[in-house]
C-alpha cells in the first residue's frame, strides 16, 4: 500500500474511512459498511475539507467529474450518506446543510494508519458515543476524559484527536463560533464563548491573540482559515460550533494551521449549559497545553479565573456583549436592559459593570439618551467594575471617554486612556477610543498610531477603520478619506457610518452627484424611512447640494424620529447651507446638552468659517480647547 494511501484514513465518531480505497469500516468492529460509491465519494470531498464550506457546485464537479447532473442527485447522495452515518439534518454530527449554498463536514478528524483491508481492528473511536445515539443523552465510556468540573459535581465528555507538536505557533486569531440549529434565540452563545476564550488566552504572555468578529448569525460562512490567516496576520486559528439541546451544551472546537489550512487538532465538548465555565476553561486549557507553553501559577490561574459564580448572569453578559457589537441605538438599549438583568442577579459581576459603562458611553452618542445622562451612569458603572476588579482594562477606557468628551478633562482622560491599555494592551476598543481623542486633540500622528495597533488587533473592523477616516476628515486628507472608506465598505458593504465620511470627503472634492448618493446610502443602512432616502435624492435633483441639506434640515425639525439629533450634528448642517449665527446656536446647545463631538468642533471643516468668531473662540476655551 503506498504512502499516500496510509496518509488518507480517517478516524471519526465510530466509523473509519479509507479514503484512498473508497470504503466505510466501523470502527469497533471492523465491519465494512455497504454504501453507494458516489456516497463514499461524497463522504471522502467533505472528510477531506474538514471544517470548509464547500459549495455545491464544488461537490458536483467532485463526485461527478465529467458528468452532467442535477442538482437533485446531490441532495439525494447526501441523504444516503446521512442514513448511513446515522446523522440527522437538523441535529447534525456530521455534515451541516449550508442553505442554498452547500454542506460542511464538523466531527473531529484522527488520521490512523492502515491495518489492511476489512481487517478488524481495536476501537480507535472507542472514547466516541455509538453512532445514531441521539445528542444530549450519552452514556459514559470507559476512554472519557472525566474532568471535575466546579468543585466535582458535574463530568465532561470530551472527544479528542492527538495533537501535534504547536510549540511553534506564536499567533492565534479566535473565529466566531457558529451556531448550529434553532430559531436564533442562542446566537449569542457562539461569539460570546468566542469572545471570551479569546480574553482568557489573551493571558499568556507569550502568544499573540485576535480577538472574534461577533457579528456572526446561525447560517454565515465559516471563514476560509488560510483567507484569514492572511488578513489578520496569524499561523492559525481557533474556530468553532455549537449546539444546544434543552440545558446540554455541544462544543465542537478546530484548530487549524494558516498556511495551509490544515486541522492540528480537534475537540468536541458535551456538558450541561450550567457548566459553560467548566467547558471554557477546558477549552482554553486545551489551547494552551497544545500550544506547548508551560504555563506558570499565575497563567493558570488567569485561565480558570470565573467572572461570575451564577451562569445565568453569565448568559445575560454574553447576550449583552453580541447585541453591544452591532452599534445600533437599539441593539446598545437591548445591551443595556442585559447587563442590567446580570447585575440585579450578581452585584459582584465586574464585567456586566463594564458592559453597562460601555452601552452608557454610545448611547448618547447614537442619541439614544441625553449625554447628561448616559455619561454619568457610564461613570458610576466603570466606578463600581473598577472597584471589584482593579485589574480590568475596559471599564477604565470608558472612564477616559467620559474624561474627554464629556469632563472636558483631557489630561485626565490621557492619563485614564494609558492605564487602560496598559491592564489590557489587546484591547482594540481601548486603542481606537484613544485614537479619537488624540484626533480631536489634534495630535494627528500619535492618534494614526493608535489606530494602526488597533487595526493589528482587529484589522476587519469597519468601526476602527471609520475611526481612521474620520480623523483623516479633519486633517482635509480628503482622498485618503475616500480610500480608507472604500476599504472599510470592502468588509462591510452596509456599515452606514462609512458611508457617511465618504459622502462628506466627495462633497469637499466637488463631487456633488457622489456626495449625495453616499450620504442617501447613509441615512438608509442608518435606517430612517424610505420616504426621508427618496426627499433627499429628489432634493438634490431639483437643488443640488444646497437643495439636499435645505431638504435635510427640513426633516430634522419636522421629524419624530429625529428628535433627538445631536446639536453638534445640526450645527453642521446649518454650516452646509452657509448660516453663521444658526450654525454657532447649535454649537452652544451642543455646550448645553454636552454632545460628545463638541471636542471635534475645532477641527471640523465644516466650521472653518468660524474661526475668527469671537463667539466660537470663546465656546472652545469654555471646553478647555
Amino acid at each position: 500500500m503506498s504512502e499516500d494511501a496510509e496518509a488518507r484514513i480517517y478516524e471519526f465518531a465510530g466509523f473509519r474511512l479509507d479514503a484512498g480505497r473508497r470504503r466505510l469500516f466501523r470502527a469497533e468492529t471492523g465491519e465494512l459498511l455497504e454504501v453507494q460509491p458516489k456516497a463514499v465519494e461524497l463522504l471522502v470531498a467533505l472528510v477531506e475539507n474538514a471544517g470548509r464550506d464547500l459549495t455545491k457546485g464544488e461537490l458536483l464537479e467532485t463526485v461527478w467529474p465529467d458528468t452532467t447532473v442535477e442538482e437533485s442527485n446531490l441532495s439525494q447522495t447526501v441523504f444516503v450518506l446521512r442514513k448511513a452515518l446515522g446523522d440527522d439534518r437538523r441535529n447534525p454530527r456530521f455534515i451541516v446543510t449550508l442553505p442554498n449554498r452547500g454542506y460542511r463536514f464538523i466531527a473531529p478528524l484522527r488520521a490512523a494508519a492502515d491495518t489492511g483491508a476489512e481487517k478488524q481492528f481495536a476501537p480507535a473511536g472507542a472514547d466516541v458515543p455509538p453512532v445514531g445515539q441521539p445528542f444530549p443523552f450519552r452514556p459514559v465510556i470507559a476512554a472519557a476524559v472525566i474532568l471535575i468540573l466546579l468543585g466535582g459535581a458535574a463530568y465532561l465528555y470530551r472527544r479528542s484527536s492527538a495533537p501535534p507538536n504547536l510549540t511553534e505557533i506564536r499567533s492565534v486569531a479566535v473565529l466566531p463560533f457558529q451556531t448550529l440549529g434553532g430559531d436564533g434565540a442562542d446566537d449569542y452563545l457562539g461569539p460570546g464563548i468566542a469572545e471570551v476564550l479569546a480574553s482568557k488566552l489573551s493571558a499568556l504572555p507569550t502568544v499573540v491573540v485576535r480577538p472574534p468578529k461577533n457579528q456572526i448569525g446561525p447560517s454565515a460562512e465559516t471563514p476560509d482559515p488560510r483567507r484569514v490567516g492572511a488578513e489578520l496576520n496569524v499561523e492559525a486559528v481557533v474556530t468553532g460550533q455549537l449546539q444546544r439541546s434543552g440545558d446540554r451544551l455541544r462544543v465542537t472546537v478546530q484548530f487549524v494551521r494558516t498556511s495551509d489550512g490544515a486541522t492540528l487538532w480537534a475537540d468536541v465538548f458535551d456538558d450541561r449549559l450550567t457548566n459553560i465555565f467548566a467547558v471554557q476553561d477546558s477549552i482554553s486549557g486545551r489551547i494552551a497545553e497544545n500550544l506547548g507553553r508551560r504555563l506558570t501559577g499565575e497563567d493558570r490561574a488567569r485561565l480558570a479565573k470565573r467572572p461570575t459564580d451564577d451562569t445565568g448572569a453569565y448568559e445575560l453578559f454574553l447576550k449583552g456583549r453580541f447585541l453591544w457589537n452591532q452599534r445600533t441605538p437599539e441593539s446598545l438599549l437591548r445591551a443595556l436592559d442585559q447587563f442590567e438583568q446580570a447585575t440585579a442577579r450578581d452585584p459582584n459581576f465586574a464585567l456586566a459593570y463594564a458592559g453597562l459603562a460601555d452601552c452608557y458611553v454610545l448611547l448618547g452618542e447614537y442619541s439614544a439618551k441625553p449625554p447628561t445622562e448616559s455619561f454619568e451612569k457610564a461613570r458610576l458603572a466603570a466606578a463600581r467594575a473598577i472597584e471589584l476588579d482593579p485589574q480590568l482594562g475596559e471599564p477604565v477606557a470608558s472612564l477616559a471617554y467620559v474624561a474627554a468628551f464629556y469632563d472636558w478633562d483631557y489630561p485626565a482622560a490621557d492619563e485614564l486612556f494609558r492605564r487602560s491599555l496598559a491592564l489590557n494592551p489587546n484591547y482594540p476598543t481601548g486603542h481606537q477610543w484613544y485614537g479619537d481623542f488624540l484626533a480631536d486633540m489634534g495630535r494627528f500622528a500619535e492618534a494614526h498610531a493608535q489606530f494602526a495597533e488597533a487595526m493589528r488587533l482587529d484589522p476587519t473592523s469597519p468601526i476602527i477603520i471609520n475611526a481612521e477616516a474620520h480623523a483623516l476628515f479633519n486633517e482635509r486628507r480628503y482622498d485618503e478619506v475616500i480610500e480608507t472608506d472604500r476599504r472599510c465598505l470592502a468588509l462591510d458593504p452596509n456599515f452606514g457610518m462609512c458611508y457617511t465620511n465618504l459622502g462628506f470627503a466627495y462633497e469637499r472634492k466637488g463631487m456633488d452627484a457622489e456626495a449625495a448618493a453616499a450620504l442617501a446610502r447613509a441615512m438608509a443602512l442608518i435606517g430612517e424611512p424610505d420616504d426621508s432616502v427618496t426627499e433627499v435624492r429628489e432634493a438634490f435633483r431639483r437643488g443640488g447640494l444646497r437643495g439636499f441639506w435645505e431638504k435635510r434640515l427640513e426633516q430634522i425639525q419636522t421629524r419624530p424620529y429625529l428628535k433627538n439629533f445631536p446639536p453638534v450634528s445640526v450645527a453642521v448642517v446649518y454650516a452646509e447651507i452657509g448660516d453663521r449665527e444658526k450654525a454657532l446656536e447649535w454649537l452652544e446647545r451642543g455646550y448645553v446638552q454636552r454632545d460628545r463631538y463638541l471636542v471635534s468642533a475645532k477641527n471640523y471643516p465644516w466650521f472653518d468659517f468660524l474661526h475668527g468668531e469671537p463667539r466660537f473662540q470663546a465656546l472652545l476655551r469654555r471646553i478647555n480647547l
